[in-house]
């Protein structure tokens, strides 16, 4: 999800937030979306990507990376995002609308960079040949990696601003040396580490005496997510009493400590009753419907996904149930946001209806969950719909993905022919048996966003 702007303010206080870390002989749960991305862009100067990406290249960066933690007896364990969520919807349009602007203006002389197409792939494909253990979940894998990481009682590693909200170890990217130091332990017996720094909750909560652990969701929605966005709650930031920071920092930063201190005085009940005190109770309760989701996605809970991990796992203590705020007696004050125009119809700031209740044959979660499946086949499955992501291209020219149209189209005639019947799920999911004649025309746009908004 990201929450904009925490990433930066604990890095600009990381001495007061996070900690000196040797990382040896551990689990290590590793966010893979997100280290593939950030191995990428850290060599990014040694990758041209004008022209691609040199997938050779970045398999050495990220067979580099795998052997220094083996040099140090780390052990890692890669879980990885499944398919979008219908709250990402928004996200995905906007990011490839950034996209593909970057990739017309992409030349080899100026700083644009855009992830090459297969730049994930690379990532896997390393993964499975190294034999390293790999989960991809059904969708976002966030509140996976935090489950995992606490049953291990192990760090995670990912560059994602959801993290120090989670109660569990992190290893923000950004501080993790990617070389290997050698020390002595108290018996002085030589060991190898990899130095880093580590976020814990605990030490955070201390510099803000009264904040509770379980407010720290309400700071992620506040800020806005894909549940809620932050234009909702318009009328409680004109009541917030806003903090000073340093002068360079921007507005963003003074958001984000003016909440910190407000929720210093409050519980999670308290807290939600003054923000959501002006609404109507009909759009009050939709919104709590919301906040309860996503306050619900940072508790932890047994992990579905550990099976496929095969690691041993220690008993287990009793699991935190989710949280019911909906049943929470919120006051009527004045309904400010109810008779204000700005603010009338929001509808739009809510995000649509979950995943959790889609129907997914158990045959084709199992593979997916193995990662035998790529990512973007749960799209195809749940929403019939497939992401084109953009590259670079000659954009003169018609856009390379119109030629998987005449495919695509294929498929979704298996699909609907079979869809009925789970025990065929592998056939639906198969293209080898596609009898593609020349004349077929490319009639079926999978929602090919490419074209769609480079035209916009």
């Amino acid at each position: 999800m990201g929450i904009r702007g925490l990433t930066t303010f604990i890095e600009n206080r990381s001495h007061f937030y996070l900690e000196n870390y040797q990382l040896h002989d551990t689990n290590l749960v590793i966010d893979g979306n997100s280290i593939a991305c950030q191995l990428y862009r850290r060599h990014n100067k040694s990758l041209n990507d004008s022209f691609g990406g040199d997938y050779d290249r970045f398999a050495g960066i990220i067979n580099n990376f795998f052997n220094t933690l083996q040099r140090c007896n780390i052990t890692p364990l890669i879980v990885y995002d499944g398919g979008y969520e219908t709250k990402k919807v928004h996200t995905i349009n906007s990011r490839m609308k950034n996209r593909i602007k970057a990739a017309n203006q992409l030349n080899p002389t100026n700083s644009f960079s855009v992830f090459p197409l297969f730049q994930r792939h690379v990532f896997e494909d390393v993964v499975e040949q190294r034999g390293i253990k790999s989960v991809r979940c059904d969708f976002e894998g966030d509140t996976e990696i935090t489950n995992i990481a606490k049953a291990l009682d192990c760090p995670i590693l990912s560059y994602d601003s959801d993290f120090f909200i989670f109660d569990a170890l992190y290893i923000p990217f950004s501080y993790f040396e990617i070389s290997v130091k050698s020390a002595n332990d108290e018996s002085d017996v030589a060991y190898k580490y990899i130095s880093c720094k580590v976020y814990k909750v605990d030490k955070f909560l201390k510099s803000f005496p009264g904040l509770q652990k379980s407010c720290l969701p309400i700071l992620a929605v506040l800020l806005g997510n894909d549940y809620v966005k932050r234009s909702v709650f318009a009328v409680f930031y004109q009541n917030l009493k806003m903090q000073t920071c340093r002068g360079s920092e921007s507005n963003q930063q003074k958001v984000i400590k003016s909440l910190l201190t407000w929720l210093q005085n409050e519980t999670i009940e308290s807290a939600l009753s003054k923000v959501l005190g002006r609404y109507c109770k009909a759009k009050r309760q939709k919104i709590l419907k919301k906040i309860n989701v996503a306050i619900n996605g940072y508790n932890s809970y047994e992990s579905r996904y550990m099976r496929y991990l095969d690691v041993n796992v220690p008993k287990a203590g009793p699991s935190k149930h989710k949280v019911d705020l909906l049943s929470i007696d919120i006051p009527d004050e004045d309904e400010e946001i109810e008779n204000n125009d700005a603010h009338q119809d929001q509808d739009d700031d809510v995000s649509s209806e979950e995943d959790e209740n889609v129907n997914i044959p158990s045959k084709f979660q199992d593979k997916f969950r193995r990662c035998i499946y790529p990512a973007s086949f749960m799209d195809i499955l749940v929403r019939n719909r497939y992401y084109c992501v953009p590259q670079v291209e000659n954009v003169a020219l018609e856009n390379s993905h119109t030629y998987s149209q005449a495919t695509a189209k294929k498929r979704r005639k298996k699909r609907k022919k079979r869809e009925d019947q789970p025990e065929n799920i592998d056939d639906i999911m198969n293209i080898d048996d596609l009898e593609l004649n020349s004349d077929d025309e490319a009639s079926f746009d999978p929602n090919n966003l490419f074209s769609v908004l480079r035209n916009n």
